[in-house]
């Protein structure tokens, strides 16, 4: 029976890889992220940071000034110079200093925890549930820190969920929950005391004398456990390879890489800035899982130092400065092909044609067209997982990365990439936005229709029906629902340049009855009133 809980935890909240890739991307972003000369750091906790995904995972970000510092002792002050650094005096004489973060020592350990929250809380109501994930975490920490069980394993799982749920219990009739990094602080102080904690005791002993039966008031855990019950005799194998396909698992590794690769600099000293931190981690020991992440983060960065580049030389009206820096960003976003996203080929294409050059935008676009219709493609919340498996099975996540993902493609709003779209990034922009999200084969279109235009009049019209039946029929497998905002807008901006201000009105309509997720109303307003 501890066999298959373990593995429902695992589905639930994450097998141990998952869990441990999930933390090492985030270590990355804040690496660089938090550079030196930006005045405010973040660091991010909470069970989301820690790579635990629950429906009721809560997510904190610490943010702090680096132009503060902590002094412990105002003796301390003469050391920092006060007109550049403001000072703060810690007064440590009631709570000793204690550390906050922490990486979780078993990975099952962690996940006993956080699970045990739903038997304990089942049925009550939100201002009854006095127990959070935190009080079953602390209980694990002083498990483990007591020895209690000579070895955590899958296989005495429920032996070390029963050793958690008795340390609780005792602490909830004493009225005492000593903090794991600050013992002398009691974190039931608050709340669990008088009647609170009588009626808590209550019901945690009538769970108590239920014994290991009391799994079976938690739905979930109820579902995992009844075949064993029925049948004890059956084998639960909790080898990690068994408990998710590989195509699952990477759709989630590529899925969180996208998700945290968040830096976008907006000038060309942070961009080289982001480039030394990149180059120092490359010589550093990095887990398989940040590798990848980096290499995605890099192409991230090269991709914003490319037409930050361009943009910069463009005006300056000198020949030579501006060929310099037109081969320095073409090689930026050939490298960065070599190794991003499938759909990282846009930003080729996007050079191109902001360069001019239609038809070496055309053949790249041929060249992406290809590879975004291989039936193995996995593309943001769709793969098929059998084609995917076959195609690129066992190989690297640097290889998989390289020939079978597309995802969004991201365009900072500080950047202009592409005029046709400088509106929509200035609404963003407005409206606290910082990115505009495009899914790849809506650009592909436009791109294609914006391109032809100067080249070949028919196939830029083909290029436009192929936009107008995506947006019209696609069922969120290829525009998703929250992206519909954007590729309305893009489809009305390609049909007002090719004479059809009916059939764009339209369009820009249903951009803003969509969910303003890329937040361009402003702009699709205005363009409605042209």
């Amino acid at each position: 029976m501890s066999e298959s809980v373990y593995v429902w935890m695992c589905r639930e909240i994450g097998t141990p890889q998952q869990v441990a890739a999930r933390r090492d991307i985030v270590d990355i972003k804040e690496l660089l992220s938090n550079q030196d000369e930006y005045l405010e750091r973040s660091m991010m906790s909470g069970s989301m940071r820690e790579g635990f995904r629950l429906r009721d995972s809560d997510l904190d970000t610490m943010y702090w000034p680096t132009n503060h510092r902590v002094i412990w002792d105002f003796s301390q002050s003469e050391y920092y110079n006060i007109l550049r650094q403001a000072l703060i005096l810690c007064d440590s004489s009631e709570s000793p200093a204690g550390f906050t973060l922490l990486w979780l020592p078993l990975e099952c350990a962690g996940q006993r925890g956080l699970s045990s929250c739903e038997i304990i809380n089942d049925g009550l109501d939100d201002e009854d549930k006095l127990l959070c994930s935190y009080h079953m975490k602390t209980a694990v920490f002083w498990a483990i820190q007591q020895d209690t069980l000579p070895h955590w394993c899958p296989q005495n799982l429920l032996a070390g969920f029963w050793v958690c749920f008795k340390l609780l219990l005792k602490w909830v009739y004493e009225g005492i929950s000593p903090n794991f990094f600050i013992p002398e602080n009691n974190m039931f102080l608050s709340k669990i005391h008088g009647q609170a904690q009588t009626s808590l005791f209550r019901r945690l002993y009538g769970l108590y004398e239920k014994g290991i039966a009391l799994l079976l008031h938690s739905p979930s855990i109820r579902s995992s456990i009844i075949d064993v019950l029925c049948n004890p005799r059956l084998t639960v194998c909790t080898d990690e390879h068994t408990l998710i396909y590989e195509a699952e698992f990477d759709e989630e590794l590529f899925g969180e890489i996208y998700t945290n690769d968040i830096q976008h600099p907006s000038d060309l000293q942070h961009c080289m800035k982001y480039l030394n931190t990149v180059e120092k981690l490359i010589g550093s020991p990095l887990t398989q899982y940040q590798v990848v992440n980096l290499q995605k983060y890099t192409t991230t960065i090269l991709h914003c130092t490319a037409f930050i580049l361009h943009n910069i030389y463009t005006n300056t009206g000198v020949n030579k400065q501006v060929y310099i820096a037109d081969k320095m960003s073409c090689h930026m976003l050939k490298l960065a092909a070599k190794f991003g996203f499938v759909s990282d080929m846009l930003y080729i294409v996007m050079y191109y044609y902001k360069t001019l050059r239609y038809r070496e935008a055309l053949s790249v676009i041929e060249m992406t067209k290809v590879k975004l219709a291989q039936p193995y493609l996995m593309s943001w919340g769709y793969v098929d997982r059998e084609r995917y498996t076959e195609a690129v099975g066992g190989q690297s996540w640097s290889t998989k990365m390289r020939q079978a993902v597309a995802m969004n493609i991201k365009l900072a709003n500080v950047i202009c990439y592409i005029c046709e779209l400088l509106l929509e990034q200035q609404s963003s922009r407005q409206n606290r936005g910082s990115l505009l999200f495009i899914p790849p084969f809506v650009l592909l279109h436009m791109l294609e229709f914006l391109s032809s235009r100067h080249v070949d009049t028919m196939r830029a019209q083909t290029g436009l029906d192929d936009l107008q039946f995506l947006v019209h029929h696609d069922q969120g497998q290829l525009v998703p629902v929250e992206h519909r905002d954007i590729s309305w807008e893009i489809l009305g901006i390609c049909q007002q340049m090719a004479g059809n201000p009916h059939a764009a009105l339209y369009s820009y309509q249903q951009s803003l009855g969509e969910d303003p997720f890329n937040k361009i109303q402003t702009a699709t307003t205005q363009r409605i009133h042209e």
